[in-house]
């Protein structure tokens, strides 16, 4: 094995094109993160707000009241004649009509609670999507300044050529760190 010897023992500079690999590589395994994040967030939040119609549904007081309304016997509409009782088939009849009555009240109060969650799901989705589009806008805005700091510490002194690359590592660290933490929230919003 053998080592290169550096004169005046100054490290060599590192070139242009392969800092820009680097970023565009970077770029893209943090793209490639979020749509996977967002794809498992889609999927999370989808299961509870299901979960969550589902639960609110068996557990919710005024439903509960409202079915048991809906299977309390009910006074006949006819006057039924003391000595007269109806049929079996006609009392069959009558409760299966109330149950048929009280199964459809109970399905449609069901359906407009899923409705509902649907509709809010949706505007989270819509929401999502939204915010992801701004990221690819945000991604081409980050290569653009990156490709200008690059083109000018190429060009600069090797002191300012440092201090711009130390001023320009501390910004992508505090955008790592923003990103990092509007992952977070978004996941908690999702999940909440």
């Amino acid at each position: 094995m053998s080592t290169a010897t550096i004169p005046n023992a100054k490290p060599p500079r590192k070139q242009l094109s392969d800092q820009l690999d680097r970023l565009d590589s970077i770029l893209d395994g943090l793209g490639d993160g979020l749509n996977g994040a967002v794809a498992d967030a889609s999927r999370e939040g989808t299961r509870l707000a299901v979960r969550d119609a589902i639960v609110e549904m068996m557990t919710d007081p005024t439903l509960r009241t409202k079915l048991h309304q809906a299977t309390t016997p009910e006074t006949p509409a006819e006057t039924v004649n003391a000595n007269e009782k109806p049929g079996f088939w006609k009392r069959m009849k009558t409760k299966a009509e109330k149950a048929v009555g009280s199964v459809g009240r109970m399905a449609s109060n069901a359906m407009t609670a899923v409705k509902d969650k649907i509709r809010a799901l949706r505007q989270k989705a819509a929401e999502t999507a939204h915010s992801i589009r701004d990221l690819g806008k945000l991604k081409t805005t980050v290569l653009v300044v990156g490709l200008t700091v690059a083109a000018v510490s190429f060009l600069a002194p090797h002191v300012a050529s440092a201090a711009l690359a130390g001023i320009s590592s501390a910004v992508a660290v505090v955008a790592v760190r923003l990103g990092v933490w509007l992952g977070r929230t978004r996941r908690a919003l999702f999940i909440a």
